[in-house]
């Protein structure tokens, strides 16, 4: 416990809290450096409604925001074995990892669900598949990360809160 209380308090910053000019939301941004001081990522806590009760996790991006790092489902009531599985490795990273964090084009939504990824075109860095019968949870998932997602980067672009 100690070492790691000395790697979070050197290694991540949180002095930096930001507001999205439309929608009024304050997010405490996680700046996370490696060791020599690098930046590696920036998180936020994303929450929303799943398909049974509330769920709370953190969005990891790249230091330039330009693409997810990975996802971590902190809370959530869904049903163990089904929408309860987004705790599992298998959604949070793999589902997540890679895709892209830029601002779409059009308004579209940052992120897409499907019952399985597109190889090509326009959607296939921006879908996460669907738990196999849990297709509630993943979408309502999806519609708050699209929706937290959007304001956290209205918010780093407008800058840092007075």
């Amino acid at each position: 416990p100690e070492r790691v209380h000395e790697i979070v308090t050197r290694r991540i910053d949180d002095s930096l809290k930001v507001t999205d000019p439309v929608t009024g939301k304050t997010f405490q941004v996680y700046r996370a450096t490696d060791e020599s001081g690098t930046p590696v990522g920036v998180a936020f806590v994303i929450s929303g409604n799943g398909f049974w009760a509330p769920i709370t996790g953190l969005l990891a991006l790249s230091p330039d925001r330009t693409r997810i790092l990975r996802a971590v489902f902190t809370d959530n009531k869904e049903t163990p074995g089904l929408g309860g599985r987004i705790t599992e490795e298998a959604f949070q990273e793999k589902q997540f990892e890679g895709l892209d964090a830029t601002k779409p084009a059009d308004d579209k939504p940052y992120l897409y669900v499907a019952s399985q990824r597109p190889e090509a075109g326009p959607r296939a860095r921006r879908t996460v598949e669907a738990i196999t019968g849990a297709t509630q949870t993943s979408r309502a998932v999806v519609k708050f990360v699209n929706v937290d997602l959007a304001a956290f980067q209205r918010a780093m672009d407008a800058g840092e809160k007075p």
